[in-house]
């Protein structure tokens, strides 16, 4: 979750600008009415609320509540970069402290792969989980080994080993092409047992994947020139954890996106909390996903 200073300053946001009442904030901010009303009252206590907000960046809270509205989100989160290096590590720590913010004992965590989420698993502290029986479950089949520290099940291990978590793996390629062969994968009780895993899911990590021949995807040679022409083809704007989508935010019939082995797009629907990590101008999104 944002520091102290930036949730306080959102809190006041909703309840003096949009004129939310406490119990709407504490269900938009999963948090108890009470803490709502200790926050309020300490916006007070820090002059953060006088006549006006003070220290409020007015720009950042409209385009949050713009883009909560827009894309029907529980809650939206802006960070400032200058730069593409930078814009990772900021979505990093935001995504830390959001995810340090939720644990919670029996919580289940699932994560996907790419250059945002290796850099949240790099910056989460070690030891920073005192709850029990959490675990963390890999979303897609294992990368191309030229992909190093982003593959998921690298970044799986990485939280898991951190949040003393227990830790479910994926054994599969991240695309099999012949459906015969993913038919007797899926037959497996071990991969059985991590789709079940990924089912019952509390929150998942994950980032939008470009379409562009600079994406990770196919710099790594997990995707081919023929599947990358497909997908241009068919209208494709980016993926959801290798899950090609047009500017409506429909999955796309191509053979690439019925190869994966991994997460469902109909799973994403069924799970309570999907934390979405994204930035930079060469990923803005075109539609609804």
């Amino acid at each position: 979750m944002e520091d102290m200073r930036n949730l306080l300053i959102k809190i006041a946001h909703y309840y003096y600008r949009l004129d939310y009442t406490q119990n709407e904030i504490a269900n938009k901010m999963k948090m108890s009415r009470q803490r709502v009303n200790r926050l309020l009252k300490k916006v007070r206590e820090e002059g953060i609320v006088k006549i006006n907000i003070e220290g409020y960046n007015e720009s950042f809270a409209e385009l949050e509540s713009g883009l909560e509205e827009k894309f029907n989100l529980d809650r939206a989160i802006v960070v400032k970069a200058l730069e593409s290096e930078n814009l990772y590590e900021a979505l990093a720590m935001e995504g830390v402290n959001y995810l340090v913010d939720i644990l919670r004992d029996g919580l289940k965590i699932g994560v996907s792969w790419g250059k945002t989420l290796y850099h949240l698993s790099a910056n989460l502290p070690s030891n920073s989980n005192r709850f029990q029986d959490i675990s963390v479950t890999q979303l897609v089949g294992g990368m191309s080994s030229e992909d190093g520290p982003r593959k998921s099940d690298e970044i799986t291990r990485m939280i898991g080993d951190k949040l003393n978590a227990k830790t479910y793996f994926l054994f599969a390629p991240t695309f099999v092409k012949n459906p015969l062969i993913k038919e007797e994968y899926l037959k497996e009780e071990s991969i059985k047992e991590v789709f079940k895993q990924i089912e019952s899911c509390d929150v998942v990590f994950l980032s939008i994947g470009e379409v562009s021949k600079y994406s990770s995807s196919l710099k790594t040679t997990l995707i081919d020139e023929s599947d990358y022409e497909e997908i241009l083809e068919l209208g494709g704007v980016g993926n959801i954890s290798l899950r090609y989508f047009d500017e409506n935010g429909n999955i796309l019939d191509c053979d690439l996106n019925k190869s994966v082995m991994g997460i469902e797009p109909e799973t994403f629907k069924k799970i309570p909390e999907v934390v979405c990590m994204t930035g930079g101008k060469e990923k803005g999104i075109k539609g609804r996903t």
